[in-house]
């Protein structure tokens, strides 16, 4: 469960909030604590975008190191396409417009630019100059960011992972055993 930051604070699904490609761009920063399932999350991400006929990018953080100009930004996009596809009809090249159906999903951004948060705007210029689709997923210490002057994130939707309560926690545990149990007992 996600629950949006800032106008709202509504709580949202992450089927639900993957569920429509927005006209405009995606432009989502998710953010969670060290074990909330920011990296499991992404993967659902991709998945179900993917199922939606996007092209899904997955990349991390510390993939952006010191570097940060446009053209070694592509270079990096393009790396990972090449690992994570056999083939695309659209190559992925230097024009936002004819990127149109790739989605940026950006794993653990706060490590980016060895996690000095004041090259972020420069690296998130050039990914939005490349794509119109991007979701940062991100430690929860980004939101501390807000109360600068010009935040990074000023432009995305931003949404929070929710941690589970004593009631959920034992609902998801149960279900895991009684999944388990099920596949065992399925097998005699």
């Amino acid at each position: 469960m996600l629950r949006r930051v800032g106008k709202t604070n509504k709580d949202i699904s992450a089927d639900l909030l993957s569920g429509a490609v927005e006209a405009d761009g995606i432009k989502y920063l998710i953010s969670g604590n060290e074990a909330s399932g920011k990296s499991s999350l992404a993967k659902f991400f991709f998945n179900k975008y993917y199922q939606l006929n996007l092209v899904p990018v997955l990349l991390d953080g510390m993939d952006f190191n010191s570097d940060l100009r446009k053209d070694k930004v592509l270079s990096i996009i393009r790396k990972k396409i090449e690992r994570q596809y056999a083939s695309v009809k659209t190559p992925f090249g230097d024009d936002k417009l004819k990127n149109e159906d790739y989605l940026l999903i950006i794993d653990d951004f706060h490590r980016s630019a060895k996690g000095k948060a004041m090259y972020w705007h420069v690296l998130l210029h050039n990914l939005e100059s490349l794509a119109g689709h991007i979701i940062a997923f991100s430690d929860i210490q980004i939101g501390l960011l807000d109360i600068s002057d010009n935040p990074p994130f000023e432009n995305y939707n931003r949404y929070e992972i929710l941690q589970f309560g004593p009631k959920e926690r034992s609902l998801f545990i149960n279900n895991w055993f009684r999944l388990g149990r099920e596949t065992v007992e399925g097998d005699e």
